[in-house]
């Protein structure tokens, strides 16, 4: 009964770590279409998320949350934006310029 006991505690403590080291620590995120490749991310904390822009104008991206609070400079065509997301809870993000474009990141 007792090494029942251990075997389930240790498979759940087992479990909860790999599903805590399963989030990635690097994002890439295309903007295209004036949309985000995604519109729901997870990702560690201490994690960075990468905006591509590949669209033929520039983009300008707003984040807010635990420990973010960004608003970027145009991001040119061609251009590569990286955004460190330090805290657990949710990051809202969007564009400045296109208000449809919005992303939900949950950092755990």
């Amino acid at each position: 009964m007792t090494n029942r006991l251990l075997l389930t505690l240790l498979g759940l403590l087992l479990g909860s770590t790999a599903m805590a080291l399963s989030r990635p620590a690097e994002i890439l995120i295309t903007q295209k279409n004036r949309e985000f490749s995604v519109r729901e991310a997870s990702i560690a904390a201490g994690g960075r998320l990468l905006f591509s822009n590949d669209d033929d104008f520039p983009h300008q991206i707003s984040a807010s949350g635990p420990g973010v609070a960004i608003s970027s400079p145009l991001q040119r065509p061609g251009e590569m934006l990286s955004i460190l997301l330090p805290q657990a809870g949710t990051v809202q993000i969007r564009c400045g310029i296109h208000p449809r474009m919005r992303l939900t990141v949950q950092v755990d």
